[in-house]
């Protein structure tokens, strides 16, 4: 995803060429997220050192099963934002779970709440996060939002 300047030049049987220029923007695929599932309106609380739950949803355009969990970062949808929580071993908290009962299976990750606070993306004055990452395919962009409510002091 992302605006790109593009320049085609084309060549014809005589050598003749032509050029032009454009700009493409190739968007992101938007998924459903649900922060916190099963809480409303998802209070976050700016002590914790724990992780956060965020539910990806799947649907019957996307298999939660094709999403790179190494890909996922969740934060302010500015700059860099947090990375998911990552195991010693190496491996990444997620599950799979139909956690708002549709029928379709949904991809349940973790985030560190005390990096997300440190990284500056979330604070008391937050309202929403923004989830990034991409399929398997490593080409395809995926990006979602949803509400939350700090609570406690930010540090």
């Amino acid at each position: 995803a992302g605006t790109y300047s593009v320049e085609l030049t084309v060549t014809d049987k005589d050598d003749g060429e032509g050029t032009d220029d454009l700009v493409l923007t190739v968007p992101h695929a938007t998924v459903g997220i649900n922060i916190k599932p099963l809480e409303d309106p998802n209070p976050v609380s700016l002590r914790g050192n724990g992780t956060m739950p965020v539910a990806i949803l799947g649907s019957i355009d996307l298999d939660v099963n094709d999403i790179n969990p190494a890909t996922l970062s969740l934060g302010d949808g500015s700059g860099a934002d947090t990375p998911i929580e990552q195991k010693r071993s190496g491996d990444f908290p997620a599950y799979v779970e139909d956690v708002d009962g549709d029928g379709f299976m949904d991809l349940v990750t973790m985030f560190s709440v005390r990096n997300m606070v440190d990284n500056g993306d979330l604070s008391a004055l937050s309202i929403e996060l923004v989830l990034r990452g991409f399929l398997m395919d490593g080409c395809t962009n995926i990006q979602g939002t949803d509400t939350v409510r700090p609570v406690g002091r930010d540090s």
